[in-house]
């Protein structure tokens, strides 16, 4: 199957727009603990029960806690399996310090190995954190690695690559949850040339494998 034959729908899908919906309620008992998230949600939510929340929304924020805080909401929106969700934000402050240190207080620049490296061995330490998250704030955040725009990396996409069924991905069919961030650079490369031949943006492509990639078939 070749990824070509999808070229006009990818140009044509609305980012930025993509969006998840949030229930007030789903982080109540993070709420409770954490008085910070209980301030916080009063302005995200604009005392409604629930949120819609767009890529768009996430990279006009610009306070980095409310970012991760609306990332984490955009990303599950149906909330974070067992206790993650209070672990992470009972750890806001070392995660800000860690993400901006490391970045240089500068949020839209190219990092390298070695800062991609510390930020994951960080993550690790933080029971709920993994690549999914870590790259989603990357991309947020408008980060480069190596000069290749970071793209989100989750389970979903990474099912979708396995199968290599996309002729011009199929190089990336090795990629594991496991291996995932040793193949990084090389799952951003793949993506910009193939976003290249398409025409379109890398994150069109990400989303159009996100939406569309686990269920096609051709007869």
């Amino acid at each position: 199957m070749t990824i070509r034959n999808y070229s006009d729908l990818i140009r044509s899908l609305p980012v930025r727009q993509q969006s998840f919906s949030t229930k007030r309620s789903t982080w109540e008992k993070a709420e409770r603990q954490i008085p910070w998230l209980a301030q916080l949600n009063d302005k995200i939510f604009s005392n409604n029960k629930d949120v819609t929340i767009s890529r768009q929304d996430i990279f006009a924020t610009g306070d980095i806690r409310e970012l991760i805080v609306r990332t984490i909401y955009w990303g599950y929106p149906r909330g974070m399996r067992g206790n993650y969700a209070i672990i992470i934000f009972y750890a806001i402050e070392n995660i800000e310090v860690e993400f901006t240190s490391t970045l240089h207080g500068d949020l839209e620049q190219s990092i390298g190995p070695s800062n991609l490296t510390g930020l994951i061995d960080f993550f690790n330490r933080i029971e709920g954190l993994g690549i999914a998250t870590l790259t989603k704030l990357l991309y947020f955040n408008n980060v480069s690695f190596e000069g290749y725009p970071c793209l989100i990396l989750d389970s979903r996409i990474i099912n979708v690559l396995k199968r290599g069924e996309f002729d011009e991905l199929r190089s990336l069919r090795y990629i594991r949850y496991a291996n995932s961030i040793v193949l990084y650079k090389q799952y951003l490369q793949v993506m910009l040339d193939v976003s290249k031949t398409l025409d379109t943006s890398c994150d069109s492509l990400e989303q159009f494998l996100f939406l569309f990639g686990g269920n096609l078939k051709v007869e």
